[in-house]
């Protein structure tokens, strides 16, 4: 039956390349249909599978070949041969162990080396994966057709080689990009190259920045055989009275490119500003606090340190965005972060889901006044109007005055899972909402407490950081700066 199918298809393409058959694409797809199930269901009966073993960190590079190993069981006792081919020009041969013709006899299992080798691709892209993205579908980099010849009849079996396709050689730049305030000159970053290729790599690794920056050593010999790769730590200078905007550096090695943004910020922060952080899973805040950013000196609390209690080495803690969510030890000791706040620190507690700051079961108190209950409310609109409610507090004007463009350009949205509930000694600072929607003002929360002070943020500030949007990082130095340096 499968035979007379498949030759009744080849018999109307042969009659429609010829003219003597009219276009039939509704029968052609349900002939082609047919011929699939009956395939499959030989494939059954023959109990064969093809089982594929790739060893670990093994890559697919334009231009080079790597080996699979494959197994390919089949449970009847019937003779089989095999031939295979790649999929997307991509190319294949296949080795026995004693490099007899890729055979059984009578079912059990044939064992194969599969060379595959990579087809070298047209247009060179800092991310080879990215073609494979197609629309809303996913094509496999690296695909193989083996044909298994099940007693007479030659069956299709597709496999997918659990690969990634990567360049030959690879630049990653840390941090992605860099921020440089105003009182800053020096910003550092460091290049990672990373050696795909089984061919080694010499060649010179270059910074090229516009005028008005000096780059110590901006060109580096790279010589990679038996290593895997090297990491390049750069130093960049920039010129007095920069304007804001965003510069470029520029970075090579052997015709691999990337770029790294600088982001020119008017920011003012007090350079001697000690600041703790209660780290979540996101990197952003440690990444603008450093050497690579505001140049601030900060510590990672630990669950230990919030234990321990001493931590009147800081001006400023702050709890980043869900960092309680898998921090049980840290919810028991939070009584030391509001006791450091009334002894005259700042406590910044950026947003937590409901959840997260009020687990069932746990006497969990994140604030100094109660009553504090975290909602589910969220301003959706990235552009909803932002009104401040108090243009003179010390969170808005020190050590930078927030502008009504401070608030333009945001993404996704503006605020989310907003304070439903809180003690009037909490200073509503900023009203926001969407359209059709109630006022919300508790996306920013200050409190006084003892000698020092406590806020409350909700707003999508880390998402605008992520990018270094002025006015984000214009009111971050502000959350980070208490008002005693005013």
């Amino acid at each position: 039956m499968l035979g007379e199918l498949r030759q009744l298809r080849s018999d109307r393409l042969a009659g429609r390349l010829t003219g003597d058959a009219a276009a039939d694409d509704d029968v052609d797809r349900r002939l082609q249909r047919r011929i699939a199930a009956f395939e499959q269901l030989v494939v059954q009966l023959a109990g064969a599978k093809i089982v594929l073993d790739v060893a670990p960190g093994t890559f697919a590079i334009p231009g080079e070949e790597f080996r699979v190993g494959v197994r390919i069981l089949v449970a009847e006792a019937i003779p089989v041969s095999v031939r295979a081919e790649g999929l997307g020009e991509v190319g294949v041969q296949l080795q026995t162990a004693d490099d007899s013709p890729p055979r059984l006899d009578a079912g059990g299992t044939l064992q194969l080396d599969v060379a595959v080798r990579m087809p070298l691709s047209a247009d060179a892209t800092d991310d080879p994966m990215g073609p494979c993205f197609r629309g809303d579908r996913f094509v496999p980099p690296v695909r193989l057709r083996f044909w298994l010849d099940l007693a007479g009849a030659e069956i299709p079996l597709d496999v997918t080689v659990p690969v990634e396709e990567r360049a030959p050689l690879e630049l990653a730049v840390v941090p992605r990009s860099l921020l440089l305030p105003r009182s800053r000159r020096e910003l550092q970053f460091t290049v990672d190259v990373v050696r795909n290729t089984r061919f080694p790599v010499e060649g010179m690794l270059e910074v090229r920045a516009r005028a008005g920056y000096a780059i110590q050593q901006d060109r580096r010999p790279v010589v990679l055989r038996d290593h895997r790769g090297d990491r390049f730590r750069f130093q960049v200078r920039a010129a007095d009275n920069q304007r804001s905007g965003v510069d470029v550096l520029r970075i090579a090695l052997a015709g691999t490119r990337v770029t790294l943004p600088i982001h020119k910020v008017d920011v003012e922060v007090p350079p001697d500003l000690r600041v703790g952080v209660l780290r979540s899973r996101d990197n952003t805040l440690p990444g603008i606090l450093g050497v690579a950013g505001l140049g601030l000196s900060w510590s990672e609390l630990s669950d230990a340190d919030i234990a321990a209690g001493e931590l009147s080495r800081f001006d400023t803690i702050v709890v980043d965005v869900r960092a309680l969510r898998d921090r049980p030890g840290a919810r028991r000791g939070f009584r030391s972060l509001l006791e450091f706040a009334e002894a005259g620190g700042r406590l910044v507690v950026f947003y937590h889901k409901d959840i997260e700051f009020h687990p069932a079961g746990e006497a969990f108190l994140g604030a100094p006044f109660a009553p504090f209950r975290i909602g589910k409310a969220r301003v959706t609109r990235a552009d909803a109007p932002v009104t401040v409610l108090r243009p003179d507090h010390v969170l808005l004007n020190h050590p930078n005055t927030i502008r009504p463009s401070d608030w333009d350009g945001w993404g996704q949205e503006r605020a989310l899972y907003l304070p439903r509930l809180y003690s009037a000694d909490f200073e509503e600072l900023l009203e926001m909402h969407d359209p059709g929607q109630p006022e919300e003002r508790g996306a920013l929360l200050y409190a006084r407490t003892g000698e020092g002070e406590y806020v409350y943020c909700s707003l999508a500030l880390w998402r605008q950081l992520k990018k270094l949007h002025p006015g984000a990082v214009r009111l971050l130095a502000n959350l980070l700066t208490p008002a005693r340096q005013h």
